[in-house]
């Protein structure tokens, strides 16, 4: 069986001494991401509970095997893994292009993003200490830039780059990403271009510059169907702490 999901909680490691010689069990819980996320305990015996890749927050692609068990007339499944590896890749995904994760909602149907062909993608990778992802190739043609925001330092292929930089990738080369010792959060952004032509004046984007002009007679008559807030220049509060609104209503504050 196999399932990949969120680490969200190491439970205390285990240790002990059998006739076959010493023993460690480290019991995880993970959630598996999706519209309802289930919470689930695995546990994990000897090397294979690597501490390097056992990071809260990592995606993990888990193999394991299930087994019931009965003692004193009750049954006790357990779940163990005989193999974890980082899926690299967060919640946050569009899975749009060849994410690893099928769980996504899909793109708007009339979108850029819809068509594979354009190879559409938003990748948050989220990646612990010293780990190590492999982006997939993508086609020739496509923009690939990634942009390290989160971390020390990071190595990509044989290059290490500090935090608060992009890179632009060949898209066609696979690519290995190595963190640091304090880990990395890497935002990945690729498409194929669209190829219009592209005017931007002020906090407006369009095609051509009559698209322009009509864009400021249209807010000027209507302010695109009402202004909510007092202010034309309304900001939340300077101590607001950063956060997301999801479509689902659900509130994500990020702690400090």
């Amino acid at each position: 069986m196999q399932l990949t999901a969120k680490l969200i909680q190491l439970l205390p490691l285990q240790t002990g001494t059998s006739a076959k010689g010493q023993w460690k069990k480290q019991d995880i819980i993970v959630e598996t991401d999706g519209q309802y996320p289930k919470k689930v305990c695995i546990s994990i015996w000897g090397d294979k509970a690597n501490e390097n890749l056992l990071q809260v927050g990592n995606v993990l692609k888990i193999e394991f095997d299930a087994e019931s068990r009965e003692f004193n007339g009750k049954w006790y499944t357990d779940l163990k893994a005989w193999k974890v590896e980082l899926a690299g890749v967060s919640s946050s995904s569009n899975a749009s292009s060849s994410s690893q994760n099928d769980s996504f909602p899909p793109p708007p149907p009339d979108s850029w993003a819809a068509n594979p062909k354009n190879e559409v993608a938003i990748w948050n990778i989220k990646m612990g200490a010293l780990a190590t992802f492999k982006l997939p190739k993508a086609s020739e043609g496509i923009n690939r830039t990634i942009y390290f925001y989160e971390g020390k330092n990071l190595k990509v292929a044989d290059k290490v780059i500090n935090a608060y930089c992009a890179v632009e990738l060949q898209p066609d080369v696979e690519v290995e990403l190595e963190a640091g010792n304090d880990g990395a959060s890497i935002l990945m952004l690729q498409g194929k271009p669209i190829g219009e032509q592209v005017m931007q004046y002020g906090p407006f984007v369009m095609n051509t510059k009559e698209e322009i002009n009509q864009a400021f007679e249209d807010y000027h008559k209507t302010q695109f169907g009402g202004w909510p807030w007092p202010k034309y220049d309304q900001v939340h509060a300077r101590n607001k702490s950063r956060f997301a609104k999801h479509a689902d209503g659900r509130l994500e504050v990020k702690s400090s």
